[in-house]
């Protein structure tokens, strides 16, 4: 911590990990670098002012966090749950570790906080990645035709 006093980390949301991860912030004295946000109304202001995105769930859905931040053009580094290895392909797009793997967690913090030329390259390829994405307007025809051929076979 010492060595990048600079850095904060930035917790937004809620959840049931906050109080145990409150706890250990001042167990190990980092309450000045830990900041608490709760939930946000408007996350696009935070993501505005990020260096990175961090997603460390042991499980998730897709990921819509994940994507927000990666529009935002964000590196990313996400626990291998989700759009990890669709949308955020490791070393291309985002770093992608293992669930739980605590190690490789801070060794690819590091790896960002030292080299601004990878954040800006995993930044952008993520921010392209997005948009290779449909639309929603193109989402939602893909799913009529969906629904549409399946009616079909089923008369």
């Amino acid at each position: 911590v010492k060595k990048y006093s600079n850095v904060e980390l930035w917790i937004v949301g809620e959840g049931e990990e906050k109080e145990k991860l409150l706890n250990l912030c001042y167990a190990l004295r980092v309450t000045r670098y830990a900041k608490f946000l709760g939930w946000q109304s408007n996350v696009n202001e935070f993501y505005g002012k990020a260096d990175a995105f961090l997603l460390t769930s042991h499980s998730e859905g897709w990921g819509l966090a994940v994507v927000e931040a990666a529009r935002c053009g964000l590196p990313i580094i996400m626990t291998n749950v989700g759009c990890a290895g669709e949308l955020i392909v490791d070393s291309e797009s985002g770093i992608v570790i293992p669930a739980g793997d605590q190690e490789k967690l801070e060794e690819n913090m590091v790896k960002l906080i030292e080299d601004k030329e990878l954040r800006s390259k995993l930044g952008e390829n993520a921010r392209q990645a997005v948009l290779k994405l449909p639309s929603i307007a193109e989402t939602l025809n893909l799913y009529k035709k969906s629904w549409e051929n399946a009616l079909k076979f089923r008369k």
